[in-house]
Parts: structure tokens; C-alpha cells; sequence
């Protein structure tokens, strides 16, 4: 399922408000309607919501109805932590940065991570990672932002410019969910339990 070491790094973040606006659409019978979508989010292009759209469905594809009406009527941090569960299960750089570049710091009680640490585990993943040897500089920063953006977004850390590391906690729903759709490893990830 992860065929890409940055996939879905290319929709600029974790979605969230995007996603619930989906879900809302197909507990309304909207199914995927590109138009009511875009009423919905007026502030996106039709192209964008369309780049959206796919990303979404692609991330929700093996979850089935019922679980998706319990997620679109679920409190905001149970929404935002399932999210994370799936953006981790297509996008392997968030993983990696979770597990050399977050948890370490948490393990050595170090309160935040800095610019230089983004920086060193970049240049690594550059030496590995050949997708990421074929991204221009302009390519790079903006992956290295989205990066920090999701983090942020996901509350792992607290802002994009102090980078203070915050403790995630998963939710009871959230372990019952990534438990019946094989999430669990990833949960383990968010938690620096590998």
C-alpha cells in the first residue's frame, strides 16, 4: 500500500478540514460531488478540490460506511488522530521522521526539535531514499514544510516555530479503529512504542 516514500505530502498537510467536509458530503448523499465540495470550501480551486478528493479517497478506501459515519460524528481529536493513522499508512517519510527525529528526542527528554534536526535527518533520507534525490530545492523545502505542517496539525508539535514536542495519547475509539483496520502498528509509531 506504500508505494511512494512522499505521497500524500503532495495534498500539503493532514486534511483534516477537507476530509470531515467529505465525510459530511457522503452522510448528506453527496457521494463525491466536486461542486458541493468546493460550495463547501470555497477558498479551493476545482483542481485542488479534485487533488483533495483523490487523496481522500485513497486514504479512506478500506475504511467501510459504518466506521466512516462514526468518524465524520466522532469529537475533533479522534477525528484528527485517525487521519494521522491513515496519512502515516500512505506516506512513509512521516513515519520515519516520527521515529528518528521525534522519539529520540522524547526518549532523551529533550522538550523540542530544531531546524538543525529537521536538516540532518533530511540529508539521511536523501542518501536512502532516491525519490527524494529527484526533487528540486524548491521541492525539497516544500516537503520539508509539510512535514512540519502535519506535525503540527496532528498536535505532535506545538507550532512551526518553536517545535516544542507535545505528548500524543490515542483515544479508546481511535485504538479500536486502528485495531480492526491493522493500524495498530502506527499507533504504536505516534506513541514511540517500536
Amino acid at each position: 500500500m506504500q508505494n511512494s516514500y512522499i505521497q500524500d505530502l503532495t495534498a500539503c498537510g493532514l486534511l483534516q478540514e477537507e476530509a470531515w467536509q467529505w465525510l459530511q458530503l457522503k452522510q448528506d448523499g453527496f457521494k463525491d460531488d466536486i461542486n458541493e465540495l468546493q460550495h463547501r470550501l470555497p477558498a479551493r480551486s476545482e483542481s485542488t478540490i479534485k487533488r483533495y478528493l483523490a487523496t481522500l479517497k485513497k486514504r479512506y478506501q478500506a475504511i467501510n460506511d459504518g466506521d466512516l459515519k462514526e468518524i465524520a460524528t466522532s469529537y475533533d481529536d479522534t477525528f484528527k488522530q485517525f487521519n494521522l493513522l491513515l496519512l502515516l499508512l500512505h506516506t512513509r517519510i512521516l513515519g520515519d521522521f516520527i521515529t528518528e527525529v521525534i522519539c529520540p528526542a522524547k526518549r532523551d527528554y529533550v522538550p523540542k526539535i530544531s531546524i538543525a534536526d529537521i536538516e540532518r535527518f533530511f540529508e539521511q533520507k536523501q542518501l536512502e531514499e532516491p525519490e527524494l534525490t529527484k526533487l528540486s530545492d524548491s521541492s525539497l523545502k516544500k516537503v520539508k514544510s509539510s512535514i512540519v505542517k502535519i506535525m503540527v496539525e496532528a498536535s505532535i508539535l506545538s507550532d512551526r516555530r518553536e517545535l516544542k514536542i507535545l505528548n500524543l495519547y490515542p483515544l479508546l475509539e481511535v485504538e479500536r479503529l486502528a485495531d480492526k483496520y491493522q493500524l495498530t502498528p502506527y499507533l504504536k509509531l505516534l506513541e514511540c512504542k517500536q
